[in-house]
């Protein structure tokens, strides 16, 4: 018994047929070393993460009134607020110290872990402090080879994130 191919039946094989490329190409795992490696990135500022309306910028109680004018400040000057990663290991400078240590990151989930082994010099500087919490408790990263977002919870469970943009 032989059916007879209808012009439903190439169609349907024809659609078939130009939709399956787009189910071999798609790819939702980032690319970790284009968007770690090999730049130094440079704070932005440390927000609120909030779903909707413009971020909140994070200042702390004595700088409330020329937050944005104090950060600038603090973080034009020189390598203030930097890190760097490379394969497993990261160096981050603040103020008065640098801190440096591992780093893992899943690039299907956006998880990222930073573990501080070695730190020079003492913080005091309140943003600063605040700085450091968000490395010590990072949990997610948002990014591409322009921008790096690492998100934190702070003691409270607050939920922040880092923006950083490329340096150098």
């Amino acid at each position: 018994m032989n059916t007879p191919i209808t012009m439903k039946k190439i169609c349907s094989l024809f659609l078939l047929l130009a939709v399956m490329p787009l189910f071999w190409g798609c790819n939702s795992e980032d690319n970790l070393e284009a968007i770690f490696l090999g730049k130094t990135f440079k704070t932005t500022g440390i927000f609120y993460d909030k779903k909707k309306g413009d971020p909140v910028l994070i200042c702390d109680d004595t700088h409330k009134e020329d937050c944005s004018l104090y950060l600038n400040t603090l973080i034009a000057e020189g390598n203030n607020f930097t890190i760097r990663f490379t394969m497993e290991e990261f160096t981050a400078t603040l103020l008065g110290s640098t801190v440096s240590g591992t780093w893992k990151a899943n690039g299907k989930n956006q998880n990222i872990s930073l573990t501080i082994t070695s730190r020079s010099g003492e913080e005091s500087e309140p943003w600063a402090l605040a700085y450091l919490e968000g490395l010590e408790r990072a949990y997610k990263y948002e990014g591409d080879t322009t921008y790096l977002t690492i998100k934190f919870r702070d003691e409270e469970g607050t939920k922040k994130y880092i923006l950083y943009h490329i340096y150098r």
